[in-house]
């Protein structure tokens, strides 16, 4: 999914509550190369910590979304945008 983003930086992501209702939500992935941020990261998350073990592990990326839409919709009649 990295190498896919890197090449093409539109996403979608989606989700359903099991119920009536779900979002999306797309965007520009932008990648944040920030060593101070990757730390914080670190600090923050342990679960990431014992996956990639230190900041600078290559495989470890961190990326924000620019120019958001979300979508929420549901099958009792919701459809609503919020663009960020």
């Amino acid at each position: 999914m990295y190498k896919h983003m890197q090449n093409f930086a539109g996403i979608e992501l989606s989700a359903f509550d099991g119920k009536d209702m779900w979002i999306r939500i797309r965007a520009e992935a932008v990648f944040d190369e920030d060593m101070e941020v990757k730390r914080k990261m670190f600090e923050k998350y342990p679960v990431v910590r014992e996956i990639y073990k230190s900041p600078d592990n290559p495989d470890f990326a961190v990326f924000y979304f620019k120019n958001p839409s979300i979508k929420i919709q549901s099958f009792s009649g919701r459809d609503e945008v919020i663009r960020g």
